[in-house]
C-alpha cells in the first residue's frame, strides 16, 4: 500500500515539472498540434519515470530491512483495532477521491460544453 502511495506522489511531481516545463517554454507556440502530442508525450513520460530505478555511485534500489520483534505491554484485550484505518490507507483514498472529484469536473465541463455547441446557431453571411 505505500508503494502505491510513494509512486502517485512521484508521478504527481512529474506532472507538476511537465507542467512547469509546458508553460515556460510551449504555452506561446501556436502549433496546437505538436503542442498535444507534446502533452500527451509528457503525461505518459510522467507515468513512466517513476517506475525507473536508477543507481548513483554504486548506491542502487536495495535496501536492507531488520524486522524487530513486537513486545506488548500492559492489558491486550483492546489493544490492537483491525477496524482502524493507517494513515497510509487514508491518504490514498483521500487520494482517489480527489482524482474522482477533477475527473467529475472534467467530464461535467466538457458535457456542458458539447450541449452549448448543440444549441449554437450558425449565422449565414
Amino acid at each position: 500500500m505505500n508503494a502505491l502511495l510513494i509512486y502517485l506522489v512521484e508521478v504527481s511531481i512529474c506532472l507538476a515539472i511537465s507542467l512547469v516545463i509546458y508553460r515556460v517554454l510551449l504555452s506561446g507556440l501556436t502549433f496546437f498540434s505538436w503542442n498535444r502530442s507534446i502533452l500527451l508525450g509528457l503525461l505518459f513520460l510522467s507515468g513512466l519515470i517513476p517506475l525507473l530505478q536508477f543507481e548513483f555511485f554504486g548506491i542502487g534500489p536495495e535496501v536492507s530491512e531488520i524486522i524487530l520483534p513486537v513486545f506488548l505491554v500492559g492489558d491486550q484485550d483492546g489493544a490492537v483495532g483491525s477496524s482502524s484505518l493507517s494513515w497510509g490507507q487514508l491518504l490514498i483514498r483521500i487520494y482517489f477521491i480527489g482524482a474522482a472529484f477533477t475527473a467529475s469536473r472534467l467530464i461535467f465541463g466538457f458535457m456542458i460544453s458539447q450541449r452549448q455547441i448543440g444549441k449554437a446557431q450558425k449565422n449565414l453571411l
